[in-house]
């Protein structure tokens, strides 16, 4: 039995923006985290994002970016 998380949402939205350069998916992450965030798990969030391969340089700027937006949303 396996339950959808918010984070995991979070996190696919996020996969999408790094592997396939998907601006619209990262807004809507950051729009999800910004309306949610007192029911978001930082840990949880953090480790999906921490699992991402992002072996390629174009990958690492990309989640580089999107962390700093992240953190930006819970400012």
């Amino acid at each position: 039995f396996s339950v959808y998380r918010i984070e995991d949402a979070i996190a696919d939205r996020l996969a999408a923006f790094l592997h396939w350069n998907d601006q619209q998916s990262l807004d809507v992450a950051l729009r999800v985290i910004e309306a949610k965030r007192d029911h978001i798990d930082r840990a949880v969030l953090n480790k999906a994002l921490d699992a991402f391969d992002a072996s390629d340089e174009a990958t690492r700027r990309r989640l580089a970016f999107a962390r700093r937006r992240i953190e930006e949303s819970w400012i």
